[in-house]
C-alpha cells in the first residue's frame, strides 16, 4: 500500500490501467539491475514503466491535459535545463528519474504522479492494454532509428530474440518494407 502522492501545479495524477513486466522490473526486484548494483539507485522504489492510464487530476500548469484523458507516459525524465537535455539527450541528463526505475516511484500502484511535460494523450479508442507497449515500442523505433543508413532500403534482416523487444522490431521493421526474418 502507498498513499496517494501529491499533486503540484506541474504534475498530473494518472489512475493505472494496466502495467507490463519487463526484464529491467525483474533485475530491480533481484538487485541485479546495474544501477542499484553501482549504487546509483536506491531502494524503496515502486517499479513499473510501460504503463497506461486515465488522467484524474491535472495541476493549474499543465494545459494540454484534462481530467479524464487516456495517457501513456515517457519512462526518462531529464531536468529539461541542462545541454543534454537541450540536445534532445535525456538519458545523458545527469538529473534525470526513469519512471519506476530509480528517482520516481512508478505503475505497479494505483495511482502515480509524474511531470506533465512526460504525459502523452491517446486517442479515446485506444486500447489501454495494448498501449502498454508505447514504451518498448518507443526503445524499439529509437533503436532502428539509429541504424539510420543500415535500414533505409527494403533488404532482408534478420531479428536475433523473441521477446517483446525482438517481436516489436520484427514488426516495425517488417512495416517499413524489410523482409524480416
Amino acid at each position: 500500500e502507498v498513499e496517494v502522492p501529491e499533486v503540484k501545479p506541474g504534475d498530473v495524477l494518472i489512475k493505472v490501467a494496466y502495467v507490463g513486466i519487463c526484464a529491467t522490473d525483474l533485475e530491480i526486484y533481484d538487485g541485479s539491475l546495474g544501477y542499484y548494483r553501482d549504487g546509483h539507485a536506491h531502494y524503496p522504489i515502486v517499479p513499473g514503466h510501460e504503463y497506461s492510464g486515465q488522467v484524474t487530476v491535472v495541476g493549474g500548469k499543465v494545459s494540454h491535459l484534462e481530467e479524464g484523458d487516456l495517457v501513456v507516459v515517457e519512462t526518462v525524465q531529464g531536468c529539461g535545463v541542462c545541454d543534454n537535455c537541450h540536445s534532445g539527450n535525456r538519458v545523458g541528463c545527469e538529473f534525470r528519474v526513469e519512471v519506476g526505475v530509480f528517482g520516481r516511484s512508478g505503475a505497479y500502484a494505483d495511482y502515480l504522479v509524474v511531470p506533465g511535460e512526460f504525459v502523452h494523450k491517446l486517442l479515446p479508442s485506444t486500447d489501454l492494454k495494448s498501449a502498454t507497449l508505447c514504451e518498448p515500442l518507443s526503445v524499439v523505433i529509437k533503436g532502428v532509428r539509429r541504424l539510420g543508413a543500415a535500414v533505409e532500403n527494403p533488404r532482408r534482416i534478420a531479428v536475433v530474440g523473441a521477446g517483446t523487444i525482438g517481436h516489436l522490431t520484427a514488426r516495425y521493421l517488417a512495416r517499413l518494407g524489410h523482409d524480416v526474418t
